[in-house]
This record gives C-alpha cells, sequence and structure tokens, in this order.
C-alpha cells in the first residue's frame, strides 16, 4: 500500500470526518471518511477487507511526508497525528 492522502477543508474539531484517500501498488485508489482520533489500523483493515484478505499480518501502509520522506503508519496510533 502506497499512500496517504486527506482532504478536508479546515480541520477545527477532534470529532470532524477526514476524507482518506489511499493509493494502492497498482495506483487504484481507496476512499474513506475517517474520525481525527482513528487509528492507522482501521485504515489497514479498511483496505484487507476491500480485498478480502485474511493475512494482515503481512501489509502495512506508507505515507509521504511534505519533505517526500516515506514513514510506515503506525496501526496503534492516531492517523491525522502522524500525517502532521
Amino acid at each position: 500500500m502506497k499512500m496517504l492522502r486527506f482532504r478536508s477543508p479546515s480541520i477545527r474539531s477532534l470529532d470532524q470526518e477526514v476524507l482518506c484517500t489511499i493509493r494502492l501498488l497498482d495506483d487504484s485508489e481507496i476512499s474513506c471518511s475517517i474520525q481525527r482520533d482513528t487509528k492507522g489500523q482501521f485504515l489497514l483493515d479498511h483496505v484487507c477487507n476491500h480485498y478480502n484478505l485474511l493475512e494482515k499480518d503481512y501489509f502495512g501502509i506508507r505515507y509521504v511526508d511534505p519533505e517526500k520522506q516515506r514513514h510506515w503508519l503506525e496501526p496503534n496510533k492516531p492517523v491525522v497525528r502522524q500525517m502532521k
């Protein structure tokens, strides 16, 4: 799994939803709305469920920061906090 991208006009409250787009290795994309406190495991589960994958331990999600550095998304930490 390749890239995360978020779209939200302005994030002011902790319960506001954020649109998350996940770009896969084949350049296809999966989108979902998440809360600001949603953990990385939710996104991994969402992608694995979309493809009916049972063995989730073999997969992970990376994101690219503003300096073009790639980082693994931590499954037990909030997604939005990791992307800052």
